[in-house]
């Protein structure tokens, strides 16, 4: 499903995407962008005993371009994923409720 989905939203921007690696619950893929020739790295990880899919898509010079950001909206769009917030890098606003112990974030 999420393959044939990446394939679809390539196609219609006119890009193209290569599968460099699937293993398991692990999905790499290649996307050249059909415009600028720009190439992004996609990552897509099944979590195990979860309903959620970890992806993300960065370009291969380290740039943050707009067409990658696009790319992976059209991508979750299209598979019918929704969004989850990811809560990192959190600051301490409140001084009670929150312990010198927890590490999550």
């Amino acid at each position: 499903l999420l393959v044939a989905a990446i394939q679809l939203v390539s196609s219609k921007r006119g890009d193209q995407a290569t599968v460099v690696l699937q293993e398991g619950r692990y999905l790499r893929v290649l996307f050249q962008d059909g415009r600028s020739g720009e190439r992004f790295m996609g990552e897509f990880y099944f979590t195990p005993q979860d309903t959620t899919v970890q992806f993300r898509v960065a370009a291969s010079n380290g740039s943050n371009s707009n067409n990658m950001m696009e790319l992976s909206e059209a991508i979750r769009k299209q598979a019918r994923f929704l969004k989850l917030p990811v809560l990192r890098n959190r600051q301490r606003t409140f001084w009670f409720g929150e312990s010198e112990w927890d590490t999550f974030g």
